[in-house]
């Protein structure tokens, strides 16, 4: 048995047949050979059995199970046999339920225990106590205390309330009581679905008729009308199916404004029936009886109502599919180098889950930088971390359209998907099977944990990062290294020798300073890596001679106070640095002979802590490899080259970009998460089984994790504010109809407008009706109609309106 709760959800059939069996077995054959290795083949089920049992425990393990029945109902014109209805209350530390048995299902749980007893008997090494059903039951009262007195004792023994014929009764599963999927336990139990109903159908052929075209060969058409058992869940704001064979989830619903339920009546052709009903799904679910099949419409309807996911069950402002919330906490970034250096700290912190959406992603990018230590936080090594660490890590990208797109989004997934088995990597859309040619992903999206979500503009790819200064060029950055080591006065350079320090000093203690001279500031920086990781370092040492001219010229610079040490440390991570400052500014054409030399030996080796490359390396500069671009001279190619530059430093500058982006905390971020959630399980329904057979995709589910670690913030950027989320949405990218949510805002806010209206875009297209296909901005005509309104009231009143549009890009403006 698998160690998921797949066999947790079956029924004990297979106790009964296998003790049938072995009755059978010791009337048949008398050979004690034969009748011991039975007993052996027995037994190592059991274990087997009960190694699946430790693993995949449901309840929370020292938190008690209470029980009582509520109320006893008979109905013996429908039911002349068993026409006694319990109504079983159970309460597990904040979760309760309800559950409606019959007296056939205690003797039905019964017996499976009774067979676990036996089982337990054979092992010798398992202490189980027996325990059964009372057989003569007194009059309707005492018998309900009797069955009620009968299952405490039952839920007091942990291997018995964790058997999956217990699980199966009390309608609990290893999803039950998860805190971070709610605080409700809904319904849950077996059903069969109907495969099929959902609005955008997809088969591995790329034909979307699923099966209805005259012309179609397609085999899925009798495979859309097959039931197939299911274990259903119903949680705070989505419903989920459960195999029954491997445990594994294999379908997940989302409440949204038309999440309905409906129950069928036996003309619609399903007995005992439902039908769920959202945006991008009709889903059918049969139940054994009438009474399962109202117990599963009250149930979805009142979570739909009075539940917490009800929010998402509403109309919302914009027609957004997210709700208004209010007292968000937000804050935002300009341009690319506080944002990279916060999603950095932000991925450093996570725990639990990093969801990763964009246009673009390069494995290889920094994203802070003019460190000692960069390579820490290179994206694929720091996301290497995380996943070594058990945080799951789920990454989203656009699949280009090569001719047409040099990204090279097959390198971003085959660089990141062999760095570790909690890395998991979709490209979307497939253009041949979907036939999606004309639109593509263009949304940046980093969430953490759910609970921290970076939304706007910047891609984690080439050519984005930048500064607010916004620099044109980029030489190459001095740096080399020269020993040092820890005085009880504090940190000097002393004369390391060509090989080793002396023998008095501790190996622990010797570490490599490295020293920068910034041509452009007209500055010296020297950095000093704590004990443990100069510890590590490989470096080879500097000749004897180049060190001393080092040494001494440091000293007679320190002595001068053009250098001077900064009393407090920066802490990088997890490796304490200390930086050397100057006091004044040294000038690059000093006339200190001393001073030159210092400049002049930092360059010798070209010593770079990140790679062995002593002659060009690339972390030697604020734009290493592609990150110098200029697209407008020659656009990214052989970006599985990272490090080899595609332009000129000396001839070309690189094109600056300016960009803006916003991270949000709390519930507002699990809105984002919640986006990325719903197209991460669209783009792997979407997947055809070659890919999905290579590495299992899981679904992903809206989760309340604990309250994130967000020391790396700056508490006064942090605004309180009034958040919504808005998007854009089509069939093709969620599985829903269009939504156009950031339309309906942008023209909201240009007819609100009452003194003046900025707009900054890369792009800007206005109406084109006699393009091919014919092209139409809403948001044109909004500013036409709202600058007329503007000019009138000028006319009459006076005073003036402004209208600023600044585009990035030349030739975007039509």
């Amino acid at each position: 048995m698998a160690t998921s709760h797949g066999q947790q959800l079956t029924p004990s059939e297979s106790d009964i047949g296998l003790s049938t069996q072995m009755t059978r077995s010791k009337s048949l054959f008398l050979d004690d050979d034969l009748l011991d290795g039975y007993v052996d083949e027995l037994v190592d089920a059991f274990e087997s059995l009960w190694n699946e049992m430790e693993h995949a425990r449901a309840f929370k393990q020292g938190v008690p199970v209470n029980v009582c029945i509520t109320s006893v109902e008979r109905d013996p014109l429908r039911h002349r046999i068993d026409p006694v209805l319990y109504t079983i209350q159970l309460e597990h530390g904040p979760f309760k339920w309800t559950v409606r048995r019959r007296y056939k299902h205690f003797v039905a749980l019964d017996r499976d225990l009774h067979f676990y007893w036996l089982k337990c008997r054979l092992t010798k090494n398992r202490h189980v106590p027996l325990m059964h059903l009372p057989v003569r039951l007194g009059w309707q009262g005492a018998r309900k205390h009797e069955l009620e007195s009968y299952l405490a004792q039952v839920l007091k023994i942990e291997v018995f309330r964790n058997h999956p014929a217990a699980l199966d009764f009390l309608e609990v599963s290893r999803f039950s009581f998860f805190d971070d999927l709610g605080k409700t336990k809904g319904k849950e139990y077996f059903v069969r679905k109907n495969a099929g109903g959902h609005h955008v159908e997809l088969n591995i052929f790329g034909c979307n008729c699923a099966g209805t075209c005259a012309y179609c060969c397609c085999p899925l058409v009798s495979h859309s009308l097959r039931w197939k058992k299911r274990w259903m869940i119903i949680k705070d704001s989505f419903l989920m199916l459960i195999k029954q064979s491997s445990g594994r989830i294999s379908y997940v619903m989302l409440m949204d404004k038309e999440f309905t339920v409906m129950l069928l009546a036996a003309a619609a052709g399903v007995t005992y029936g439902i039908q769920v009903h959202n945006l991008s799904r009709d889903l059918l679910i049969q139940s054994w009886s009438d009474r399962q099949a109202r117990e599963w419409f009250v149930a979805v309807e009142h979570m739909r109502r009075t539940g917490p996911g009800a929010v998402w069950t509403q109309e919302q402002r914009h027609d957004s599919y997210a709700p208004v919330r209010k007292d968000a906490q937000a804050m935002w970034f300009v341009d690319a180098e506080d944002y990279y250096s916060a999603v950095a700290d932000a991925i450093n912190s996570a725990q639990y889950e990093i969801f990763i959406a964009g246009w673009w992603l390069s494995p290889e990018l920094y994203l802070k930088r003019r460190l000692a230590n960069m390579n820490r936080w290179r994206l694929d090594k720091l996301l290497q971390r995380k996943a070594e660490a058990g945080v799951q890590i789920s990454i989203l990208i656009y699949k280009e359209i090569a001719n047409a797109v040099p990204i090279q989004s097959q390198h971003t997934f085959d660089s990141l998907m062999k760095l570790h088995s909690n890395i998991m990597v979709l490209r979307h859309p497939d253009h041949g099977r979907q036939g999606i040619y004309y639109w593509g992903h263009h949304e940046k999206v980093v969430c953490i944990d759910q609970q921290v979500s970076f939304v706007g503009g910047l891609d984690l790819c080439y050519g984005r990062w930048d500064s607010p200064g916004h620099p044109l060029t980029d030489l190459p950055k001095r740096r080399a290294a020269a020993t040092v080591f820890s005085a009880s006065e504090g940190i000097d350079m002393v004369d390391g020798g060509e090989e080793t320090l002396p023998s008095p000093i501790a190996s622990h203690n010797r570490r490599v300073a490295f020293a920068e001279y910034d041509a452009e500031t007209e500055t010296v920086v020297m950095e000093v890596p704590s004990a443990a990781e100069g510890a590590a370092d490989k470096r080879p040492p500097m000749k004897k001679r180049a060190s001393r001219r080092v040494t001494k010229a440091w000293q007679r610079a320190r002595r001068l106070g053009w250098i001077a040490r900064r009393s407090t440390s920066t802490e990088l991570g997890d490796v304490p640095m200390t930086t050397y400052t100057p006091r004044a500014v040294v000038r690059q054409h000093s006339t200190d002979d001393q001073l030159m030399t210092v400049v002049e030996t930092l360059e010798y080796g070209q010593a770079c802590e990140l790679c062995p490359a002593t002659v060009s390396c690339q972390h030697l500069y604020d734009f290493p490899g592609q990150d110098y671009s200029n697209p407008l001279v020659v656009d990214f190619n052989n970006v599985h080259r990272p490090f080899n530059d595609i332009i000129s430093r000396a001839v070309t500058p690189r094109l600056p970009w300016h960009d803006i982006h916003a991270c949000v905390v709390g519930v507002a971020a699990g809105d984002i998460a919640r986006h990325f959630i719903q197209r991460w399980n669209y783009s792997k329904q979407n997947k055809g089984i070659r890919f999905l057979s290579r590495r299992r995709v899981n679904y992903l589910l809206p989760r309340v994790l604990p309250s994130p670690d967000v020391s790396w913030m700056d508490g006064d950027s942090l605004h309180k504010c009034e958040v919504q989320l808005l998007r854009s949405a089509g069939e093709w990218s969620c599985g829903v109809p269009q939504e156009s949510s950031i339309l309906h805002a942008y023209c909201s806010a240009i007819l609100k407008a009452q003194h003046f209206i900025y707009i900054e875009n890369q792009f800007f297209i206005s109406s084109q009706p006699d393009s091919n296909p014919p092209i139409h901005n809403p948001i044109v005509d909004t500013l036409a109609e709202r600058i007329i309104r503007a000019h009138e009231y000028v006319t009459c009143k006076g005073g003036c309106f402004c209208l600023c549009l600044f585009e990035y890009l030349e030739k975007t403006w039509e």
